[in-house]
């Protein structure tokens, strides 16, 4: 009778082995859980990147496109004011590499800043 007992109360050997594989077989389970969520959470923060990649990267177009003709537009309405059929497009160039040689001077404190927004973002998330 108290053989009955000890089997109904898990005291032997053949009980715990049993306690001791469901015990493997959750943490297993919750180790194989963890994975998928941060698999899962993986593939969301790449889904959001690649879409926010493609949104910038069309309105990027779309903007070189408003430059392009709006510049094209102002030179053509230089030409006519001036009379010179080229004069125009030049005053352009020139409006437009001065801003490169700007932009090439002061690339350094524009990186800066770019930087410092960038880890102010990354901090808030």
């Amino acid at each position: 009778m108290s053989n009955s007992k000890e089997n109904e109360k898990g005291n032997t050997p053949e009980g715990s082995n049993k306690s001791i594989d469901n015990l493997i077989e959750n943490i297993t389970g919750l180790i194989d859980t963890y994975i998928e969520m941060g698999q899962l959470e993986l593939k969301n923060a790449l889904a959001y990147t690649i879409t926010y990649v493609i949104l910038i990267s069309v309105l990027v177009f779309f903007l070189l496109f408003v430059f392009f003709f709006t510049s094209v537009g102002i030179a053509v309405w230089i030409n006519n004011l001036s009379g010179i059929a080229y004069l125009g497009y030049f005053i352009m160039a020139l409006f437009y590499f001065s801003l490169l040689i700007l932009f090439f001077s002061q690339r350094k404190n524009i990186k800066a800043k770019i930087d410092i927004a960038i880890s102010e973002r990354t901090k808030n998330k």
